[in-house]
């Protein structure tokens, strides 16, 4: 299960939302859809295997002009 912290920028209220798969429903806060809220991950979290590779062919990928990302 995955977990995301949304803001609201109206209020400044944050909630977190825990769901599976890649679809993260966004919730709502003074009639406004919430900001989700980009963290890096901190020594303690559990990150499944998907993420991890995910983020290695984020990291290592290259630009649309085939340059890589990291030169």
């Amino acid at each position: 299960m995955a977990k995301a912290t949304f803001k609201c920028l109206i209020c400044g209220n944050t909630t977190e939302v825990f769901f599976d798969g890649g679809n993260c429903p966004t919730p709502i806060c003074c009639d406004k859809d919430m900001i989700r809220q980009w963290f890096n991950v901190s020594p303690g979290d559990i990150v499944s295997e998907d993420m991890i590779k995910i983020g290695h062919m984020m990291k290592h990928a290259s630009l649309p002009s085939g340059k890589d990302a990291n030169s």
